[in-house]
């Protein structure tokens, strides 16, 4: 798969045919100036994005219906996994204390379909303040009318995250010890009618190191 500004490789199998979208040069300020502001968001000195790549570039994904991506970690390895204290430069890459990893995500939509293409969060657990936000839905709550059905699975426990043109959706998927978080684990649910298209921002705790 082709990003805005660089490459990134998607693994076939996590995703279904949706396409994954290839900006024209000209549009690689726009995609700088979205990078800036997540780094604005998340208070991110801009002198390390520039050093260190604290944010990757960008990858745009299209969604067709019948179009999904199965659950997932955004994050390298596994949570749990810990760094032997004599372990040798390049063996924890990705684990605290010395490694980095994916620290934060957005997904920002740029179009809406019809119906369907939830953001799904199979841990997230039902709260006040979550229960009264705009787009967002229970799975579990038969009165939201939202589905998730995969072809191999019917999702029916967690948040599902309307996707609304403009709106952008901010999650972490390290603790703030620098732990991995499991409840960070997500997916798309199947478009249903028209297209939805999505920017993945991914920001690292220290530099990028996914290449």
């Amino acid at each position: 798969a082709v990003s805005s500004i660089g490459q990134r490789s998607v693994e076939a199998s996590d995703i279904s045919e949706g396409g994954v979208a290839l900006p024209k040069r000209r549009s690689l300020p726009a995609a700088r100036w979205v990078q800036n502001r997540a780094t604005e968001l998340l208070r991110i000195d801009p002198t390390r994005q520039l050093r260190d790549l604290a944010i990757e570039p960008l990858l745009v994904v299209e969604y067709n219906p019948g179009d999904y991506y199965v659950p997932h970690h955004d994050y390298f390895g596994k949570a749990g996994d810990t760094c032997p204290p004599d372990a040798g430069n390049g063996a924890c890459i990705y684990i605290t204390p010395r490694g980095s990893n994916r620290h934060a995500t957005i997904l920002l939509f740029l179009e809406e379909p019809d119906e369907g293409g939830h953001v799904a969060f199979p841990y997230a657990a039902p709260t006040a303040a979550s229960s009264k936000l705009d787009g967002v839905s229970f799975l579990q709550d038969p009165s939201s009318g939202v589905k998730c059905d995969y072809p191999f699975h019917s999702q029916q426990q967690g948040l599902a995250v309307k996707p609304t043109k403009g709106d952008a959706i901010l999650f972490y998927s390290q603790k703030p010890d620098g732990s991995l978080d499991d409840a960070s684990l997500h997916g798309a649910c199947p478009v249903l009618k028209g297209k939805k298209m999505v920017a993945n921002i991914w920001a690292w705790n220290r530099n990028a190191v996914y290449r």
